[in-house]
């Protein structure tokens, strides 16, 4: 262990140690059995599953409440958590997977143990469990993610599709608007969307890190936790392989490296987590391999008018800093508008020409 601070993330409420700092689910905005209250429509959930959701969301909790600020290049911070797990030796066995895994994704170096003790998010059964999904994907309202729905539905129309998304700020009004569109390209009822409520950590009166390079993690883990709890074997994360790679163009994108939620080494990574901890759902994404410009056709083919595709949102600008549409400037806009060009010969899209970040 190191000189900096040691946190618990703790289930249960307990504090065994007195010099560790305790957190729990009470530092999110939405608890655990809310999740699963909301995507859970069946009456059991495997307890791999919910440990994973409760180890991703302790280590994003961490990842905003440890200010960059504390580390001595401003950026690379050692982290020291515990988590308490209901499976604890499968855990400490899959542990360096993990730290491998949080180190990619955030430059950090993280140092991880667990204890047992933990338990079921929520033992009480659904009332309502006729609908069930075949199938998980996961769903931002962007380009990709919208262009998947409507090519799943409409080549699939017989799969009852979920689409989970990660609800922050005003992200869920462009995804409600060009949902409408996909419910008409889909069969009734076969088309179901998650958006957990409130997902991010509380403050707690301290100043919340900004750099969320785990967030794309969390949302993930929503997905997996209602793929596992409707028997679905597979979780889709539709990226164009662009920004996917996020490639720095030149050297004052640097930065750039620093964003991998979709990085195929950190989707192998989370594949290889999840079978080290007894789980069965595998993360693949399905356009690796295509150009946003390739995606945007998917989405023409798949029956997305010019004006559902100009309502998704691709800007890098947070959702609550936006003035007017998309500020038309940064790179995922500049990749947008190459795509839809492809697509379209035109790019639809409402912009401001300010990039607020």
């Amino acid at each position: 262990m190191t000189g900096a601070d040691r946190y618990d993330f703790a289930t249960d409420g307990s504090r065994p140690d007195e010099d560790w700092l305790y957190l729990g689910d009470d530092d999110y905005r939405s608890v655990l059995k809310r999740i699963k209250e909301a995507v859970a429509l069946v009456t059991s959930t495997p307890v791999w599953a919910e440990d994973f959701l409760r180890v991703v969301r302790a280590a994003h909790l961490l990842d905003r409440w440890v200010s960059r600020d504390s580390a001595d290049d401003n950026w690379s911070r050692t982290i020291v958590l515990r988590i308490q797990v209901a499976d604890a030796p499968r855990w400490t066995a899959a542990g360096p997977v993990l730290q491998q895994l949080l180190g990619a994704l955030t430059s950090d170096t993280w140092q991880l143990t667990f204890r047992p003790g933990a338990p079921v998010i929520d033992a009480d059964e659904r009332l309502f469990g006729f609908w069930q999904a075949d199938a998980v994907a996961l769903y931002s309202g962007g380009l990709d993610s919208s262009a998947y729905a409507a090519h799943h539905v409409t080549t699939w129309p017989a799969q009852k599709l979920m689409l989970v998304s990660h609800d922050q700020a005003q992200a869920g009004v462009p995804q409600k608007a060009v949902l409408e569109h996909l419910k008409q390209l889909a069969a009734d009822r076969n088309l179901i969307h998650y958006a957990p409520t409130g997902s991010e950590a509380r403050a707690r009166g301290r100043k919340l890190e900004s750099s969320t390079r785990s967030r794309g993690l969390s949302f993930l883990a929503s997905a997996v936790f209602a793929a596992a709890a409707h028997g679905v074997h597979q979780v889709v994360v539709p990226e164009n392989g662009q920004l996917a790679i996020n490639p720095p163009l030149t050297a004052a994108r640097r930065g750039a490296c620093s964003t991998r939620s979709v990085h195929p080494l950190v989707l192998s990574l989370i594949n290889q987590l999840i079978q080290l901890i007894g789980g069965d759902v595998e993360v693949v994404n399905p356009f690796l391999e295509r150009t946003k410009g390739e995606v945007c056709r998917l989405a023409v083919e798949a029956g997305l008018s010019a004006e559902a595709l100009a309502l998704t949102v691709s800007c890098g600008s947070h959702p609550i800093h936006r003035r007017d549409g998309q500020c038309g400037s940064c790179f995922p806009c500049l990749v947008r508008r190459s795509g839809l060009q492809f697509a379209l010969g035109e790019d639809p899209t409402s912009t401001s020409g300010i990039c607020v970040l």
